[in-house]
């Protein structure tokens, strides 16, 4: 198909056409020919308008274009993988201990922090020193070193990478060699693994003792519980009435002792095992744990989550900016984006910029000596362009950092975003040409925001905004509007009492009708209410009273005693526009959309080409 001499390919009719059969019945192809045709004609018209220059249309196109190109630009079986990588690590309980050491903003002093890790590590492994008791002399982690550097049972997704990482791929009892995370390293020894088992829901009442407990307190917390259970077996839908009122679990007892559903290993033990051992709306005996005495009572479980549930919130941590996968994505995308361009490293030139790195850093004349050296010479280039530090300019020239280590870390990381924004928009390029999904979509999003602004400026707002051009439509088509039954207009209005609505009816003789109704409203605002009504019969039971002959009515509100009618006609037509402004409106838009059309036809040619039509129809 050609439309005023521009060639429309096959794909997009195509595209357009399946898509619209997926939305509504099935539609002859011929059928909808023509009403792509149209389509297609007005968007030519908006072209011709100069819709598409406008500064609105240009940013919201670049914006669509930007967001719908993400997808296409990223390796998605990459991304894929890394997410079923934390969904498989989510499907597994972890009960692990570290000890911690914080990072310094040196890199001198990291490599210290890191070798003494080591030398801890081997004092272990060794057997000088229990990893319990290196956790409690060492450990920087305050909450966990009391406790010999348990961290408790988790699968929480959000855990750094690369801890979590080192904490699944260890078996129970191995310690890790030292493992980074941004703010700190670490040795890692797991205690337990088990397959995530789903939530559990229960109540508990419970009887705190002291953390180093004597017997004695031990044994008044027994006999306190004891006493608890003896009233729950007498009669066990009492079970919430004790929990709230002896419960020393403060959470908890406000709920009638619910806790929130937990996963195995939540809790310690013997609770956690007696619980999920529990049948549903089985009540436990009397059991203690290292912190006191408790009564579980179990109501069901809650399946672990599948992978479709959990996609989405993967996906939102993987491609987080603050977690290093989203490092690992841009890296991928940067690799496979420089082997399509041919991405290929200046070595020599890099090598100015690291030299000067590993002797001073990035100080305050990094940028105006590797500039002065290097001047407009490639650090890199790739089909269709060159990287210079020029390139490096925005990115470089307020970042100081005197410590080589941290500096080369942080120039290569700099080098890499500016190298990938260099590189996707020569990707970004080729996409509309390379990929028939995108560029689907691409048109679609283009034509339909031209199509709509060129139909607002055409019909809708020309409708609503054109008084002469819409008054005249009702005059020539009065007869259209003819009602099937009478309609009652004027005013009806509701009074508190016989003496306002004389007061009322003597002041609306004396107004000009143009006035009356705003300035009744702001006279008698407290003692009346007054509507302008175009109604038929059965609507309103005051007017079918006064107008229509109805039975006798009341008010609509208790507050007024007494109502009728101002100005009252019954009527079969409308009298003026405004009684039917809304009907003409839409069937004055229907006018100037078919006149729009007709218009479009005459002014661009349209040439269908129907040998290809007879191919697609077969």
């Amino acid at each position: 198909m050609t439309v005023n001499g521009h060639d429309v390919p096959l794909s997009e009719f195509q595209y357009l056409y399946l898509k619209n059969q997926q939305q509504t019945q099935l539609q002859p192809i011929d059928e909808y020919v023509e009403i792509f045709k149209l389509y297609k004609l007005k968007v030519n018209d908006a072209l011709a308008m100069g819709l598409d220059t406008t500064k609105a249309f240009r940013d919201e196109y670049a914006q669509y274009r930007n967001e719908l190109a993400q997808p296409y630009l990223t390796d998605s079986a990459y991304l894929e993988k890394l997410v079923k990588e934390a969904y498989d690590m989510y499907t597994v309980q972890v009960n692990p201990s570290h000890i911690m050491l914080s990072k310094s903003t040196n890199g001198a002093e990291n490599r210290k922090v890191v070798n003494k890790l080591d030398s801890i590590r081997n004092l272990i492994v060794s057997g000088k020193m229990t990893f319990e008791e290196a956790a409690a002399q060492f450990s920087d982690d305050r909450g966990s070193k009391r406790e010999g550097g348990k961290l408790g049972w988790t699968n929480n997704p959000q855990l750094p990478y690369k801890f979590l990482k080192a904490m699944y791929s260890q078996e129970p009892g191995q310690i890790s060699e030292v493992v980074e995370s941004p703010v700190a390293y670490h040795l890692i020894k797991i205690d337990g693994k088990h397959p995530h088992t789903g939530y559990l829901s229960a109540s508990h009442i419970m009887k705190r003792f002291p953390r180093n407990a004597t017997d004695e307190q031990k044994a008044r917390a027994k006999e306190q519980i004891d006493s608890i259970y003896a009233v729950i077996v007498a009669d066990p839908e009492k079970f919430e009435e004790m929990a709230v009122k002896f419960s020393d679990d403060g959470g908890s007892s406000r709920r009638g002792g619910k806790l929130e559903p937990f996963p195995q290993g939540a809790y310690p033990q013997p609770f956690d095992s007696i619980a999920f051992a529990l049948n549903d709306n089985e009540i436990s005996k009397p059991l203690m744990s290292p912190f006191g005495w408790h009564i579980v009572k179990r109501f069901g479980k809650r399946p672990f989550e599948s992978y479709n549930q959990m996609h989405n919130t993967l996906m939102a941590i993987v491609t987080n900016p603050r977690d290093v996968r989203a490092n690992m994505i841009a890296d991928n995308q940067l690799k496979s984006l420089g082997k399509e361009f041919g991405l290929k490293p200046m070595n020599k030139n890099l090598k100015v910029i690291t030299d000067y790195i590993a002797a001073n850093g990035m100080d305050s004349l990094f940028l105006q000596k590797i500039t002065a050296q290097l001047g407009n010479k490639p650090l890199y280039t790739f089909k269709g362009g060159m990287l210079t530090v020029a390139d490096l300019n925005q990115q470089l020239q307020k970042l100081v950092n005197t410590d080589p280590i941290f500096a080369a870390q942080e120039f290569n990381e700099r080098l890499d975003n500016v190298l990938l924004h260099k590189l996707l928009p020569l990707k970004e390029a080729k996409l509309e040409a390379a990929n028939a999904d995108y560029r689907n979509l691409l048109h679609e999003f283009r034509d339909g925001s031209l199509l709509y602004e060129a139909g607002r400026q055409r019909v809708w707002d020309r409708a609503a905004t054109d008084t002469a051009g819409l008054k005249k439509y009702f005059e020539d088509h009065r007869s259209d509007y003819k009602w099937k039954q009478p309609r009652a207009k004027g005013f009806l209005i509701q009074a508190t009492n016989d003496s306002v609505a004389n007061l009322i009816k003597a002041r609306m003789a004396q107004l000009d009708p143009k006035k009356m109704l705003s300035t009744i409203r702001r006279e008698f605002a407290d003692e009346m209410q007054i509507d302008q009504v175009l109604a038929p019969k059965g609507v309103s039971s005051m007017v079918d009273y006064l107008a229509f002959d109805g039975p006798e009515a009341k008010t609509s509100n208790s507050k007024y005693n007494t109502f009728w009618m101002s100005d009252l006609r019954v009527l079969d037509a409308p009298e003026e526009l405004a009684d039917v402004r809304g009907l003409v409106i839409a069937d004055y838009q229907n006018y100037l959309m078919q006149q729009w059309e007709d218009e479009l036809k005459e002014k661009y040619p349209v040439t269908v080409n129907t040998a290809v039509l007879r191919k697609v129809k077969k």
